[in-house]
């Protein structure tokens, strides 16, 4: 797939600039009016942020109606999931989503797709889910079909299309998709055939190792490494109580580790992480939880959060993270730069003028850079 990510803007010292991107959590929407949801986009666009990502989960919003809604409120700023899954959204309707929504944002909507939790797609909706790097192969598959001439796709896998043609197409004659992967088919995957792969709560030597083999893979497919991005999302609070801010992160993070396999992204520290993993996922009651097709508010309801937060070293907690003063805070995002990361994830803009955010921007960025990156 081509790259949708804009020409980099470099630093003073002529490395690549770091793009800043806004998550758009559920709850906002459930706890506050449409209106703050508005307000919140237009101030991260005039800030400069690159781009807005809204999750989609078969117990929250649809996405692609907020991302449309944005769409007419915003005028930079790159809008897409992050992420919806081809379970949830089979290939086809990917197609009619993500077209429509690239026309209403005038050539600014990408993609973000991840394998979702099988689990709740089985045993919820009772739905045959197959393999998952082969799911997302074939979807990737059948974008590209439909975003190319002729503009027909076939497919005999997980999902049967018997020639399918799309009549209506998008701003962009390709769109970027990114994938959310942590295991190393997926990274591949992502390497070979997306524009770029999203790590969550990765360690710096994760993302470097990542980095590299996603360079490799890259160029094994004929591909330029600098076409693709590598995207980071954790926990990042400017704060002069750290403590108190860790605490904050390590249940963020025993939430996040209940999934297996998602302690992958957690290497290069001298800690015993499948020891610590277990005992996360006893005190959160985890197998009960994930056999049930339960997700996070459940993990809330049925597990032990605090214990589970115990059992997370807080340097360990602070390796992934990037919490603390500002110069912490900078400092960390400049690491994972170093690292090969191109985005990274920051919170998203409270009730205040775009002026203040965007000097809220500047103070966390690495050296060189000032603002969201455009």
């Amino acid at each position: 797939m081509d790259s949708g990510t804009p020409g980099e803007r470099e630093t003073a010292a002529g490395g690549v600039a770091i793009r800043l991107c806004v998550r758009i959590g559920t709850r906002l929407l459930q706890d506050h009016p449409a209106g703050r949801l508005h307000r919140l986009a237009r101030t991260a666009d005039a800030a400069g942020i690159d781009s807005l990502w809204v999750p989609e989960a078969p117990f929250y919003w649809d996405a692609f109606a907020i991302l449309g809604s944005l769409a007419r409120t915003t005028h930079r700023v790159r809008l897409g999931t992050g992420v919806t899954s081809p379970y949830l959204r089979p290939p086809h309707l990917l197609a009619m989503s993500a077209a429509t929504l690239d026309r209403l944002a005038e050539g600014r909507a990408f993609l973000g797709l991840g394998r979702s939790l099988p689990q709740w797609y089985r045993r919820l909706l009772g739905m045959e889910t197959g393999e998952p790097v082969r799911v997302m192969e074939e979807t990737l598959t059948l974008l590209r079909q439909w975003w190319r001439a002729p503009h027909q796709a076939s497919s005999a896998g997980h999902f049967q299309v018997r020639g399918l043609p799309r009549y209506t197409h998008g701003q962009q004659p390709v769109l970027p998709v990114y994938l959310a992967a942590v295991g190393p088919r997926m990274r591949r995957l992502a390497a070979r055939l997306a524009d770029g792969v999203l790590l969550q709560w990765p360690t710096v030597d994760f993302v470097r190792k990542a980095a590299k083999e996603a360079r490799y893979e890259a160029s094994e497919a004929g591909r330029s490494p600098e076409e693709l991005s590598l995207i980071v999302a954790t926990a990042v609070e400017v704060t002069r109580d750290t403590g108190a801010a860790l605490d904050g992160t390590r249940r963020e993070l025993a939430l996040h580790l209940v999934v297996p396999g998602m302690e992958r992204s957690i290497t290069g520290t001298e800690h015993d992480v499948p020891l610590m993993v277990s005992n996360v996922r006893q005190a959160m009651r985890a197998k009960e939880v994930l056999d049930g097709g339960g997700w996070t508010r459940d993990f809330e309801r049925v597990g032990d959060l605090e214990a589970a937060a115990r059992a997370i070293p807080a340097d360990l907690a602070a390796r992934v993270a990037a919490v603390g003063p500002i110069d912490t805070v900078r400092r960390r995002l400049a690491e994972y730069r170093d690292a090969g990361a191109t985005h990274f994830f920051v919170p998203a803009p409270a009730d205040q003028p775009s002026e203040e955010y965007a000097e809220y921007l500047a103070s966390i960025s690495p050296p060189g850079e000032t603002g969201g990156g455009r």
